[in-house]
């Protein structure tokens, strides 16, 4: 076990039980293209923007829309321009998507590690998965060859080794489980290294660890807990947000 103190003190404990790697294998450059630039905004009823129907690699055809620039546009930094925009309501999370080079080796780590199930996918042009585990769907889509890349490697972004600690206060998709110790017991089983901390205030446990693509995962437990801290700091007049 590896013990890192961060820059406010914090403790990070790396539990190591043995080397975890991804296989990133490359992928040949390829562009869109334009199919051509319709003129279809008043049809559209938006008169204000410029579109392009393209196709992708594969055929697929898609509309690009860039807004026309024509005058002061609302900042939506600025509350007064918020409050002219036109309304929309979201009605629900749908899902949250997972970029892959092997779709195949994510869409296993998911369902055998994390427990998700498998569901029936549409026909797209490209290799994926969709999954259903812990009340979310997770649609692993293969990386687009196409799009252009500063970095070879999710790796590439790191000037070392990735450590599971760097995911703390990065992107990742967090899930709650009812026993922390046997979730840590099934990450050494597999040979996964992961960081764990505790929520402030609290004996809330959090693992940290990268899938095989390095997207950043946790997996807490006891958040009801820490929701019951934020109550007693707020004086129970405020509502608590899971962390």
């Amino acid at each position: 076990m590896d013990q890192t103190i961060t820059a406010r003190g914090l403790v990070h404990h790396a539990i190591i039980p043995k080397a975890f790697r991804s296989a990133v294998r490359p992928v040949r450059a390829a562009k869109s293209r334009v199919v051509a630039v319709l003129d279809v905004r008043k049809a559209q009823g938006n008169p204000h923007s410029h579109v392009e129907q393209k196709e992708t690699y594969l055929g697929e055809k898609f509309w690009q829309i860039q807004p026309l620039k024509q005058g002061q546009q609302a900042d939506y930094r600025d509350s007064a321009s918020v409050d002219k925009a036109p309304e929309v309501h979201l009605t629900s999370l749908n899902h949250a998507s997972l970029e892959a080079a092997d779709p195949a080796a994510l869409r296993n780590f998911y369902t055998r590690v994390l427990g998700f199930s498998s569901l029936d996918r549409p026909d797209f042009l490209f290799d994926g998965a969709w999954l259903e585990g812990a009340g979310l769907l997770l649609h692993i889509i293969q990386e687009d060859p196409s799009v252009p890349k500063r970095l070879q490697s999710w790796k590439d972004k790191y000037t070392e080794e990735p450590r599971p600690w760097f995911i703390r206060r990065a992107n990742h998709l967090a899930f709650e489980v009812d026993d922390a110790a046997a979730m840590e017991a099934r990450l050494v089983f597999f040979g996964i290294e992961y960081t764990k901390v505790y929520v402030p205030d609290t004996d809330a446990e959090q693992l940290f660890f990268f899938d095989p693509e390095g997207h950043g995962v946790e997996v807490g437990c006891d958040y009801a807990k820490v929701a019951d801290m934020l109550r007693k700091k707020l004086g129970n007049n405020g509502a608590a947000v899971a962390p």
